[in-house]
């Protein structure tokens, strides 16, 4: 079946979010199997010349991938929310469309989506104990931010649609700097203690009471992860329910005046902001 502008219309006007969700994972799983083909035919042409077949199904892949992005392109320019999103270089229709599609963004807080995203302190694995996040929006909420990472580095720092990009810079520059002043001396000594299989460079930075280079780009990663979610729950909960969500908790729960992290003057605004959402009043 041709994919059509009528198709697609009528998938933007009568499609689920469950649909939309179930796409994106279709997408990922048909880009793995790509992934997986490309693979086996490097690794048998090393051995013998392979038949047609795996070519075969790497074309399909493409294909199948193709067709998917085509209609989550639509429907996320479609939806407000989605469209917001796809405003940042390194947000593309799949990652849009995968959290517009399962996040609930009528709950009150943006930490109950970072929970669900799986970026918070509580969101851990337990062994025997059934996990309290979803591992599809953890995974997703990583492609995220390595997209930021990556698609940024080709763009313009002073362009709006950059931001994120350069709040992971900043967020890296800041990392560098504490570590530096032994500010994370405790993770370190954390991670010491748990040094199975570490390489003796690692266990040495640890032993000065300093985080690696690779562990210092995840924070920072994590961190725009988190202020992307923020902004997003904000836009997505004034959209679903006409009213602003409260402030992070650490910014509402900070005494009036005080100097710190948690000042409310350390929270970031909504960038791009759409027109018709609300200006926050601090």
């Amino acid at each position: 079946m041709r994919l059509t502008k009528a198709l697609k219309t009528e998938f933007i006007k009568t499609a689920s979010h469950r649909e939309v969700a179930h796409l994106v994972r279709e997408y990922y799983i048909a880009q793995e199997n790509r992934i997986r083909a490309a693979a086996q035919m490097r690794s048998l042409v090393e051995e013998a010349q392979p038949t047609f077949m795996l070519d075969w199904l790497q074309e399909h892949g493409r294909e199948r991938e193709a067709v998917i992005k085509r209609i989550l392109d639509a429907w996320t320019e479609a939806d407000p929310v989605a469209s917001w999103a796809r405003q940042f270089i390194g947000v593309g229709p799949v990652i849009a469309a995968g959290f517009r599609a399962r996040i609930d963004f009528t709950v009150l807080y943006p930490s109950q989506v970072l929970q669900f995203c799986g970026i918070t302190k509580a969101a851990v694995k337990k062994r025997g104990q059934k996990l309290n996040y979803c591992t599809d929006m953890k995974r997703l909420a990583y492609l995220l931010a390595n997209s930021f990472e990556k698609c940024g580095a080709r763009a313009a720092a002073d362009d709006p649609r950059n931001f994120y990009w350069v709040l992971l810079q900043e967020e890296k520059r800041k990392g560098r700097q504490a570590n530096e002043a032994g500010k994370f001396a405790r993770q370190a000594a954390e991670k010491l203690a748990n040094a199975r299989g570490a390489s003796a460079e690692t266990r040495a930075t640890w032993e000065q009471g300093k985080l690696t280079d690779g562990h210092l780009r995840m924070r920072a990663l994590r961190k725009v992860e988190q202020v992307f979610l923020t902004h997003l729950h904000e836009v997505g909960h004034y959209h679903e329910t006409g009213e602003l969500p409260p402030l992070p908790w650490q910014f509402e729960h900070t005494p009036e005046g005080s100097a710190g992290p948690h000042d409310k003057r350390e929270y970031i605004p909504v960038p791009l902001r759409p027109d018709w959402l609300p200006e926050r009043v601090l």
